[in-house]
């Protein structure tokens, strides 16, 4: 099988990811459009993420 080795018990969590987790990555995805971007105090840009420490576009440390 494609899980290999692992337990039955893994392969059934899975299987029930597969069907839960459809419900949650639309819910998270919902989540993520909200607009959180942060933008470069040099060049104005938008960071590609809240978390980024470098603006993409200049270079400049935010």
């Amino acid at each position: 099988s494609e899980y290999g080795i692992q337990s039955s018990t893994y392969v059934q969590a899975e299987n029930q990811k597969l069907h839960y987790g459809d419900i949650n990555s639309v819910v998270k995805v919902k989540a993520d459009e909200t607009p959180k971007l942060k933008y470069c105090s040099y060049c104005g840009e938008p960071l590609l993420n809240e978390l980024a420490k470098f603006c993409a576009h200049c270079g400049s440390k935010v």
